[in-house]
């Protein structure tokens, strides 16, 4: 009898005196999945799903334990619940264990056999998965296999719920944002590139939530392969084969699918670009603070902007680069290709201007950013209505931070990228942002802040 009859001839027995094996769902390298009633004084209280592990491996005992305690420990409206740990016998003869856990209806991989997602059930489906990850990230948890196989449906209707399940191969970081193991598991198609050389973190989910994405809305992957070799060499060296999506998810995948994965979306970032609060247009800048940390700036966009890459240049002082990646950002945020035009400041979204204040902020501990030449701009006797100052003010605002020098204007190159201590507002400085920008972006922080 081949493994998968042996599991089926297991249907309708008695695993324990508390559970009746009515139909066998699946098997898989742990053993098999049952739809199995609980029953108490010989009636059958509930529906439950019973996760047997094989009886016919050498079984690891303190790997059934680990996997019940750290799941049993998880409580959240979008994990599957784990009840119990059950000590049974199949077909009456063979011992066994099994966790008893909440029954699903069925599996995303399934649903996505039947029929297609509409944007707006993509957007359901992925937020329930975001706000998993998000609840595990903050427990130092990695789920490390998520696929659409261990997203579970619950409920249907206006009830149904999406819930990750299968959290048997889950990594405890602990205070650690990463680490290194030798045991390379969960599946290949879904692994980033540094699991190839077994590191380990938050952003090994995100990548596999972004392979999972566009599963779901292209029907296929983005790496196909077919072989793992093949997925390795397109996961290391190629782009994802990525056909043109609808918002937000075309940011969203793009951000999940970094091959750094240091500059890889984080799961707030996926929820802020699926649900960004309607307060974002005409949210306050919060002040400026001298004890502000880079590390804990929160990076929020109103467009799905990831500003990862940003922090990072300026975490190492690197401030020519990050000049250059404000700008670039900018203009994305404002939706043009090269330069930004006055009305394009004037209009730009407040959470994306104080994103990039406050890291400039941070690093330079308060002498760069938007709001520091904001402030010196004030200082020369300049207006905050958006005009051009005129030369005699414009021209003391550009001496007192160093864009010019002896009455000579420097050169985009010239500017002081290393200099120590630091000119107050030297920074950022964004060629071809400059004489109507200033004026524009003081005036927008102070709309931002009014």
């Amino acid at each position: 009898m081949n493994e998968h009859a042996f599991w089926k001839s297991c249907e309708e027995t008695q695993f324990s005196s508390k559970y009746y094996l009515k139909k066998f769902l699946g098997v898989g390298g742990f053993g098999a999945v049952f739809k199995a009633d609980e029953v108490v004084a010989d009636r059958p209280i509930r529906t439950v799903a019973i996760k047997i592990f094989n009886p016919f491996q050498t079984p690891n005992l303190d790997a059934f334990i680990q996997e019940f305690q750290t799941t049993a420990n998880l409580r959240h409206p979008h994990i599957i619940e784990t009840y119990v740990l059950e000590e049974g016998k199949l077909k009456g003869a063979i011992d066994a264990l099994g966790l008893v856990m909440e029954l699903a209806k069925e599996d995303l991989a399934k649903r996505l056999e039947r029929s297609s997602f509409t944007i707006e059930e993509a957007k359901v489906a992925v937020r329930h998965v975001a706000e998993a990850l998000k609840f595990l990230h903050s427990k130092g948890i990695i789920h490390r296999d998520i696929k659409p196989q261990n997203i579970m449906a619950v409920g249907s209707g206006s009830n149904l719920t999406w819930k990750v399940g299968d959290l048997g191969i889950v990594r405890v970081l602990g205070d650690k944002t990463a680490t290194i193991t030798t045991n390379r598991q969960g599946s290949p198609f879904y692994a980033p590139p540094e699991a190839y050389s077994g590191t380990v973190s938050a952003a090994t989910d995100m990548w596999a939530l972004g392979i999972t994405i566009t599963q779901v809305l292209m029907g296929q992957l983005p790496f196909p392969g077919p072989s793992e070799a093949q997925v390795m060499h397109q996961v290391i060296n190629q782009e994802p084969n990525l056909s043109p999506m609808e918002a937000p998810f075309d940011a969203i995948v793009r951000g999940c699918l970094m091959k750094d994965r240091n500059e890889r979306w984080t799961v707030s970032q996926v929820l802020e670009t699926l649900n960004p609060p309607d307060s974002y247009r005409e949210e306050r800048f919060t002040p400026v603070s001298h004890e502000l940390d880079i590390n804990t700036v929160p990076l929020r966009s109103a467009k799905g902007v990831n500003y990862i890459r940003l922090q990072n240049f300026l975490k190492r002082k690197r401030w020519k680069a990050a000049d250059r990646e404000t700008k670039r950002l900018m203009c994305k945020v404002a939706n043009r290709q090269n330069d930004l035009s006055k009305e394009d400041i004037q209009r730009f979204p407040c959470v994306d201007l104080q994103t990039i204040d406050h890291l400039w902020f941070a690093a330079s501990q308060g002498k760069y950013g938007f709001t520091a030449q904001k402030e010196i701009y004030v200082r020369c006797g300049a207006k905050l209505d958006g005009d051009y100052p005129g030369d005699i003010i414009w021209h003391k605002f550009a001496d007192e931070i160093g864009w010019r020098v002896n009455g000579q204007w420097r050169t985009y190159s010239q500017l002081n990228w290393n200099v120590t201590p630091l000119i107050p507002g030297h920074l950022p400085r964004m060629w071809n942002v400059v004489r109507w920008g200033a004026p524009a972006l003081a005036w927008r922080i102070t709309d931002c802040n009014s």
